[in-house]
């Protein structure tokens, strides 16, 4: 399955998921762009999707403020401007990078805690499985939960 939008999902033909057809899925990188309502879609649209008891692993940037987020950004586009002077990625590559993260962030920028992340995610029907790992200085994470 892909998505269009991470809170409908679809398949790559264009018709919905089925409801719990799924028997797990990763979401890497994307809650920190959403706002709070978009997350709560996305746990609702999750749980939907997935089979009773089915994995849901998730890794994202923790923002605790707007700085944090520039922070993480700079040491992004400074290893990938490595990568592109050293050819290992396409030129422009950084310029295109930062373009993106400008218009995601400009869109629906996200501040809040990994404990709102749990709360809205034990409201739309899912339990921690594998407790959290902190990585970047405590400035993302890494978690399972579990449909309940």
């Amino acid at each position: 399955a892909h998505h269009s939008d991470i809170t409908n999902l679809v398949r790559d033909n264009g018709t919905p998921v089925a409801n719990e057809s799924v028997d797990g899925a990763t979401c890497s990188n994307v809650l920190y762009l959403l706002s709070q309502e978009k997350v709560t879609l996305f746990f609702k649209a999750a749980n939907r999707v997935l089979q009773r008891g089915a994995p849901l692993s998730i890794s994202s940037m923790l923002e605790t403020t707007p700085e944090a987020h520039a922070d993480f950004l700079t040491s992004v586009y400074d290893e990938t401007r490595k990568l592109e002077v050293s050819g290992q990625v396409p030129p422009g590559s950084t310029a295109i990078l930062a373009s993106a993260n400008n218009r995601l962030v400009q869109q629906s920028p996200t501040f809040f805690s990994f404990s709102k992340i749990v709360e809205i995610a034990k409201a739309n029907g899912f339990s921690v499985l594998k407790q959290p790992q902190f990585v970047y200085g405590e400035a993302g994470f890494f978690v399972v939960f579990k449909k309940n």
